[in-house]
């Protein structure tokens, strides 16, 4: 593995790295959450929630 990628993996085990959610959209509104994307209006990442099948 590559040095950063090392780093980044260690971050990532022991829980030092951090992901900022800047929004959340339901399955039904992933077209908005694209758009809204594209659109840069939103600061951090993107989930979209896909709801489990019971």
């Amino acid at each position: 593995m590559r040095p950063g990628l090392e780093d980044l993996a260690a971050r990532a085990a022991d829980g030092r790295l951090r992901v900022e959610i800047g929004a959340r959209y339901s399955l039904e509104d992933a077209v908005q959450a694209v758009a809204d994307f594209a659109g840069k209006h939103i600061r951090g990442k993107v989930v979209i929630e896909i709801p489990q099948r019971m």
